[in-house]
This record gives structure tokens, C-alpha cells and sequence, in this order.
């Protein structure tokens, strides 16, 4: 009992509702629960809605790493003291129903499994929450989460009773932040459902990405864009694989020599309604599967030398479309 007049005493003297209180109530509240000679189901109970109050606490302030601290903490507990612990569930619904009018009727095993779900649902509905937010950093720990309470099948169940999936999409504008809905879409697909209409965003999103990088000189990012959009397509594949040969900087030289090209220049003075982005990124594809018929391979010296010789063919096809 003098542990319990600690705790009140600590409550007296730090004065109600502050934070620094509740991390002196759950200190005490675990150490009562260390000392104890027997295992207290209703204390055990106390510590798991202190713990994930706390965790929903931070969380819903923004501050998930500080909440990280007391997710750990509920689900250690769950998994070392509750979780399959038959002995501890009998107590425990023996310890609810006394001197309760309305008891219990749950057996051990279905309640230990509806409290899973629940804690499986806190983290779901979190993690719904950071998705439409589009702070995909932040919401896949509370899928981990999710999926460590009862398993990825749960999880995905739980996810689709707490989160309208097709409402989030909706509000979503690709503009505003593409690397972001990439980030939510390689999310879905790995971890909710693999469907074909996130294989065709992903790869319509990496490939308006690659023709991004690549007409602001940026090799490397342009060749990681495609190399994500050859997850989805084989020619694309294909073509990871060849720019890798060309190398960054006979990618670099295309672009300038492009720039600089007086045909080019022409054309596109002559065929204003053609997009000079996917006129760029379709004279390095040419280049890149030139790559083994040009005598002597291609380098920065041989780009300006058959650069008219592919813009022909380059805009001549465009023009077909």
C-alpha cells in the first residue's frame, strides 16, 4: 500500500493534468507493478491504457517520435505479459467481474483477441490519418505497429474498416508534391493490396519524373526514375540498364548538345504544339539503344556527331503522333 500513498503524494505535489505528472504516474505505475508479489490483472490493464494514452497523446500533437517511446513500451508489455498469456486472461476477467453487476461473458480467448484488433486499429487509423497528410515517413512505423500487433492480414482488414482509401485518393493532386504521392502509392502497393491501377499511376508518375530530372540535367535522378518505372514495364528495364552504360555524363552531353542544336533549335520553332520535354527524353532513348551500333561506342565526343542524324528521327516520329 505505501507505494499507492506515493503515488498520491507525488499527484498532490505536482499538481494535476501536467505532463510531467503522467510520467510520474506511469514510473509508479510500473514500479508497482514490478514489485507486486502476484501478477494484478487490473493493474497490468491500467499501465496498457496509460501507456497507449500517452503514445495517442503525442501522437495526435504531431510529436511521434516522443510517442514512439510509449508504443514500445505498450507493445512490450502486450507481447511479454498479456499477449497468449492464458493464466493472465482467466485472472483477469475473474479480477473485472468481481463485485460487478453486469459481468463479463467473453471468454479468454476472443477478449484477448478483440483488445489486439483494438490496438491493431489505434495504430491503423493513425496511420490513415499521416497518409492523407501525405507523411508517409511518419505513418509507416504505425503500420509496422499494426502489423506486429496481429499480423498483416489484421491490419490490412482494420485499415480498410478505419480509412476511406478511395476519398484520400481523390483529394490527392500529383502537382503539388509528386515525390510524395509516389511515396503513398509504393506504400499501398507493398502493403495493402497490389493492384494493377497503382502499377499504372507508379509508373506514369516515375516517368513524368525521369522527364523532369532529365531536361533539368540531372542524370542520376533521371536514370532512378526510370529504374522505378522499370518495376512496371519491361522497356523501361531495358532502358535502366543502357543509361547506366551511357553514364551520367554522356547524358549530361546529350542534354546540352540538344539544347544547343541549331536543327533542334528549328524544330521546335516550326512545331510549337510538341512538348520539348518529351522530345529531350526521346533522343536519349535513341541514344541509349544506339548504344551498340555506333562504331566505336558513344561517348561525350560522338554525341554532337549523329545528333542531327537522330533529331530526324526523333521528330519525324513525334510528328507521326
Amino acid at each position: 500500500m505505501r507505494h499507492f500513498h506515493r503515488l498520491a503524494a507525488a499527484a498532490a505535489e505536482r499538481g494535476g493534468g501536467s505532463a510531467d505528472l503522467e510520467e510520474t504516474d506511469l514510473d509508479l505505475l510500473a514500479e508497482l507493478d514490478r514489485e507486486s508479489d502476484r501478477v494484478d490483472p487490473l493493474l497490468v490493464r491500467s499501465l496498457m491504457i496509460a501507456y497507449h494514452r500517452r503514445a495517442c497523446e503525442l501522437a495526435l500533437s504531431g510529436n511521434h517520435r516522443g510517442a514512439q517511446r510509449y508504443w514500445d513500451r505498450a507493445h512490450e508489455f502486450w507481447d511479454q505479459r498479456i499477449h497468449k498469456k492464458t493464466a493472465f486472461w482467466g485472472e483477469y476477467v475473474a479480477s473485472y467481474n468481481q463485485g460487478q453487476q453486469r459481468q463479463l461473458q467473453l471468454g479468454p480467448d476472443e477478449l484477448q483477441r478483440r483488445i489486439g484488433r483494438r490496438m491493431a486499429g489505434l495504430c491503423v487509423s493513425i496511420c490513415g490519418g499521416l497518409i492523407e497528410e501525405q507523411e508517409m515517413q511518419a505513418a509507416r512505423p504505425y503500420w509496422e505497429m499494426a502489423c506486429a500487433v496481429g499480423g498483416s492480414d489484421l491490419a490490412r482488414e482494420v485499415f480498410g474498416e478505419a480509412v476511406n482509401l478511395d476519398a484520400v485518393l481523390s483529394r490527392l493532386d500529383p502537382n503539388r508534391n509528386p515525390a510524395a504521392i509516389y511515396d503513398l502509392y509504393r506504400f499501398l502497393y507493398d502493403t495493402i493490396e497490389r493492384k494493377e491501377v497503382y502499377e499504372k499511376i507508379m509508373l506514369e508518375m516515375a516517368y513524368r519524373q525521369a522527364v523532369r530530372e532529365l531536361n533539368r540535367d540531372n542524370p542520376g535522378d533521371f536514370i532512378r526514375h526510370i529504374v522505378q518505372a522499370g518495376e512496371f514495364n519491361a522497356n523501361f528495364r531495358v532502358l535502366a540498364e543502357k543509361l547506366r552504360r551511357l553514364g551520367n555524363a554522356v547524358i549530361s552531353a546529350i542534354v546540352a548538345c540538344f539544347n544547343a542544336n541549331a536543327l533542334a533549335r528549328t524544330f521546335r520553332e516550326a512545331n510549337r504544339e510538341l512538348d520539348d520535354e518529351e522530345a529531350l527524353f526521346s533522343v536519349v532513348w535513341v541514344y541509349a539503344n544506339s548504344i551498340d551500333s555506333v562504331a566505336g561506342g558513344i561517348n561525350t565526343w560522338t554525341v554532337p556527331r549523329i545528333m542531327d542524324q537522330i533529331l530526324v528521327m526523333v521528330y519525324k516520329d513525334l510528328l507521326k503522333k
